[in-house]
């Protein structure tokens, strides 16, 4: 009799060069000549047939034994046969790991980590090595998740976490005054009585945009610019920072006339005649009148210098001779002729602005600069600038310093004026001081 669980299983025989090592002929399958998985035994011949294999035989051939051709009887394998074939290893194709006999298939279908595998979540199409699935599980949009909330059990997929959270009963949320943690469910309960939470001021509406904590909202909402005051004069309510403004304005406000001191509301001051105001202002027109006057005969004063000067004749530029008014002209700081602005060059060491004629070029340092800043030197007379000359140490005259000679006894320098020859060789350079005191000889190593 062929048991019906044998029949219903749909593996076949473990292919032999998976095997770890050999095994007996006798112990494979007699239809797929592989090892047997979940193995028959014909009692009559005794021959061990997987139990897909005999199922298939079946559908195609009447029933009857595959090896001896006799009416099917078969029966579960011994505990001997059973007991080697679980001693069999076998390696994977896949991931080269090694597997027993009952744990073959189960690798094979969902433990081998280099096997494609689907992810187990519904309407979730990610594929990869099964050693891939946990990490994607960590992530997939379409995995069960808890909400972390603890007193929260709501299960949904993961893609509706945020959004769970956003509006969760139970999440956690600070409060903006005292900065502790609460659930969302007693945190209003909470904000009614924490005396540091942050309230609206009352005068919200009317424009007031400060947050104030609440043991002290009392005394802000006293004193707060938004706050509704009455107007003494028309008796309508005013926000306070406007009161000031609006009684400037309301007609019923109570003022007071400055010269004779009646108080009326601001609507009947415009018809009061009042002596004194009416005195006050004929004196203020007065005074008006006379600082008109006074402006008057200034600007007189004024139109009569411009005629005067208008009224002289042309003056010529002495840089580039052409004739302007006189008031156009100025004076040269150096030479005192009329020039105009156009032909004012500025001095490089003093800035002052001097006509062409008057300025010069220092011949070293090439730096142009008016006749006061320019000095000539003592021994060749070239034009030069203070910074470009050097004191003589013997006449204390300024000189260039191609002027400049160096005595070769003392060491000083000085001009090509005070310096002398040598009388033996006629090359040296001397000052005057050597010259007299050494008889006019050198010290170098031509006199040697």
């Amino acid at each position: 009799i062929i048991n019906s669980e044998m029949v219903e299983r749909t593996y076949g025989g473990i292919s032999k060069s998976e095997l770890v090592g050999q095994v007996n002929e006798d112990l494979l399958c007699i239809l797929c000549k592989q090892i047997p998985w979940e193995p028959v035994l014909c009692q009559n011949c005794e021959n061990l047939i997987c139990s897909s294999c005999l199922k298939d035989y079946f559908v195609s051939q009447r029933e009857k034994c595959p090896s001896c051709m006799f009416p099917p009887s078969f029966e579960a394998p011994g505990k001997l046969v059973l007991k080697m074939l679980e001693n069999c290893m076998f390696i994977c194709r896949l991931c080269q790991y090694q597997v027993d006999y009952n744990s073959y298939y189960e690798h094979q279908e969902s433990t081998c980590p280099e096997k494609e595998m689907d992810c187990p979540n519904e309407n979730c199409f990610f594929k990869s090595e099964n050693k891939n699935i946990p990490a994607h599980l960590e992530v997939c949009e379409k995995q069960v998740v808890e909400c972390p909330n603890e007193e929260c059990k709501f299960e949904f997929q993961r893609e509706f976490l945020e959004s769970h959270l956003k509006q969760c009963q139970y999440r956690m949320v600070a409060c903006n005054g005292c900065h502790g943690s609460f659930s969302f469910t007693v945190l209003q309960a909470h904000l009614e009585v924490c005396e540091d939470a942050l309230l609206p001021c009352k005068y919200q509406e009317l424009g007031c945009e400060s947050y104030i904590l609440r043991r002290n909202l009392s005394e802000h909402e006293n004193s707060c610019l938004f706050r509704g005051e009455k107007c003494i004069g028309c008796l309508k309510t005013i926000i306070f920072q406007d009161l000031e403004d609006h009684s400037q304005r309301c007609q019923e406000y109570p003022v007071e006339c400055e010269p004779c001191r009646l108080k009326m509301k601001r609507i009947e001051l415009k018809e009061h005649n009042c002596v004194k105001f009416l005195s006050k202002k004929v004196e203020d027109l007065e005074l008006e009148l006379k600082s008109s006057n006074e402006i008057t005969n200034h600007l007189q004063k004024n139109i009569e210098e411009l005629e005067t000067q208008l009224s002289k004749p042309a003056a010529k530029c002495i840089s580039c001779s052409t004739f302007f008014l006189p008031f156009a002209l100025r004076n040269c700081p150096s030479c005192a002729r009329k020039c105009c602005d156009n032909c004012k060059l500025a001095c490089s060491n003093c800035s002052n602005h001097v006509c062409k004629s008057c300025l010069g070029f220092c011949t070293k340092c090439r730096k142009s600069l008016c006749k006061t800043c320019l000095i000539d030197c003592s021994s060749c007379r070239d034009p030069i600038c203070r910074s470009c000359g050097i004191k003589c140490n013997n006449c204390g005259s300024t000189t260039c310093q191609v002027c400049l000679g160096k005595c070769e006894r003392c060491g000083l320098a000085g001009c090509s004026a005070c310096m002398k020859k040598c009388k033996i060789c006629s090359l040296s350079n001397l000052c005057d001081g050597c010259a007299t005191d050494k008889k006019n000889e050198c010290k170098g190593f031509r006199c040697k």
